[in-house]
């Protein structure tokens, strides 16, 4: 579970897995193919999921707390 202060923070179990990954990774960015890899392996996967999924995780969290890095990826910041 995650929470926000004292509020829990409802998350789906892919925004969990996405969460995970950029959490490990720490500062190091973790381009698009890793995440694809790590939380959807072995599936096809439409090509708006993952961005759909960091932009749920920017609105569960709040701003700041997951950076894009053009042509990079995105890093967990927070």
């Amino acid at each position: 579970m995650l929470f926000q202060g004292d509020n829990r923070v409802a998350l789906t179990p892919k925004a969990v897995d996405v969460l995970t990954v950029l959490v490990e990774a720490r500062d190091r960015p973790v381009g698009r193919d890793e995440l694809l890899h790590k939380v959807w392996a072995g599936s096809v996967v439409e090509e708006g999921s993952l961005s759909s999924h960091i932009s749920f995780l920017r609105k569960a969290l709040g701003e700041g707390f997951i950076e894009t890095l053009p042509k990079r990826g995105y890093r967990f910041v927070g």
